[in-house]
């Protein structure tokens, strides 16, 4: 007899039985995902989705945090996301590069080349930043060498025109610049509107000409051949003018060279010697600075 209080659960034919598959649990997936052996050895979707969750733990960021490096150089359009993902400006003026207060336009102009290169280069801000900064240390000690160097070469050129030129030194130096302008003013006349000098001693200073002895020593030479006759330092016959040591070295050396004078220095007897030896003495003292 049949023990009907406890019939089966799904009877054979019960449509109420789910039949099993014998199909893979991936089998509606892509083929992609089908000809993956991580897929196929997996046992259940649930076990990918683990799979998934461990791989993030692993890499320590979620998988849309990841950064796909290129498989070729050119592809500019691949490494421009890696270099946007680390912080590339979308253009250049992104990068708000701050130069040295005294930056020249040739300053300017590199920095400007630089950025648009960086740019290309996929460089970020700190980077742009960094090489900036040291340009501007590079440039600011430039100047600083160039200042101490203009300042040298002044003192330098003071204290050789001081030695060659002894107490006429204080004429020159009213009556150089005084001639420049002069002589600007002149030159100016003869030139167009846009092509004149205008204060052509602080142009000279500009180009370092200023600190030059030889042209310093032709200007002298010039303030002295164009000075007045007969006024104090007057050209020919203006002796009150006064003597650079260097102009006095090279009177006594013509004294003692000239046919007559010289005879009658070295002759004691000779009736000139006493105003020849006197004129010597003079000359000697200015050129020494014992004057």
């Amino acid at each position: 007899m049949t023990d009907q209080s406890n019939p089966p659960a799904n009877p054979p034919g019960d449509p109420g039985q789910t039949p099993i598959s014998d199909k893979p649990f991936y089998d509606a997936w892509g083929d992609d995902l089908k000809a993956s052996a991580t897929i196929v050895n997996a046992k259940s979707a649930e076990d990918v989705a683990r799979m998934y969750l461990n791989a993030e733990k692993r890499l320590g960021v979620p998988a849309n945090r990841l950064l796909v490096v290129p498989d070729k150089v050119d592809d500019a359009e691949g490494w421009g996301k890696i270099h946007a993902a680390l912080g590339r400006p979308d253009t250049v003026e992104g990068y708000q590069v701050q130069l040295g207060e005294n930056a020249s336009d040739a300053d300017k102009a590199f920095v400007d080349k630089f950025l648009g290169e960086a740019h290309k280069a996929g460089a970020s801000p700190a980077v742009v930043a960094a090489a900036i900064g040291v340009l501007n240390e590079a440039t600011a000690q430039a100047r600083t060498d160039a200042e101490a160097a203009d300042k040298a070469a002044a003192e330098a050129t003071r204290a050789a025109l001081d030695k060659a030129w002894g107490d006429k030194a204080k004429v020159y130096d009213s009556e150089i610049p005084a001639l420049l302008t002069q002589l600007g003013e002149e030159l100016d006349k003869t030139l167009p509107e846009g092509a004149r000098l205008g204060d052509v001693v602080e142009k000279l200073n500009a180009e370092g000409m200023g600190n030059s002895p030889t042209l310093l020593r032709l200007l002298a030479h010039l303030a002295d051949s164009r000075a007045e006759p007969g006024l104090p330092g007057g050209g020919k016959g203006g002796a009150d003018r006064g003597m650079t040591p260097d102009q006095a070295g090279a009177a006594r050396r013509a004294l003692e060279a000239d046919p007559v004078k010289g005879l009658a220095l070295r002759d004691r007897t000779h009736s000139l010697n006493k105003d020849v030896l006197a004129e010597r003495n003079r000359l000697l003292a200015i050129e020494t600075g014992k004057a």
